[in-house]
């Protein structure tokens, strides 16, 4: 079963770690994921995320989750995971979707983890797919 490391990297609010760790053990039993070796989840701020963003995408602005996969390639899937979540975007939304901020950090680490899975919302077809998993996993 794959390492799981969370780092939290801000100040505002206290994640349950171990909560996040089970989640995402139970996305990589459920696909059926023998293959990642390492899921490395890094709690931040927009300001962090605005920069990362910048970087690697090109996007200078804040975003929910973001997702790299490294590593040797077995099927097109990665062995390492890399994801970062914004703290800041998980409170501002769950006030918008009258959820939690817990919730959305959920929904994003999967999110994030469904991608390096090989899920993609690239279309509405696939991003119904991942819809479906997300809810199925953050749900239960």
């Amino acid at each position: 079963m794959a390492e799981i490391t969370i780092r939290n990297l801000q100040k505002k609010v206290r994640p349950d770690r171990k909560k996040i760790k089970n989640l995402l053990r139970r996305v990589l039993i459920m696909e059926k994921c023998a293959f990642i070796k390492e899921v490395n989840v890094c709690l931040a701020g927009d300001r962090m995320i605005k920069k990362i963003n910048a970087s690697f995408a090109g996007k200078n602005n804040p975003t929910d989750v973001l997702s790299f996969g490294s590593g040797e390639k077995r099927k097109g899937r990665c062995a390492y995971a890399d994801i970062i979540v914004s703290i800041d975007t998980a409170r501002r939304n769950a006030r918008i979707f009258h959820t939690s901020w817990r919730y959305e950090t959920n929904l994003y680490c999967v999110h994030g983890l469904l991608h390096i899975l090989g899920y993609n919302d690239d279309s509405k077809k696939n991003s119904a797919v991942m819809r479906k998993k997300e809810n199925l996993y953050v749900n239960t």
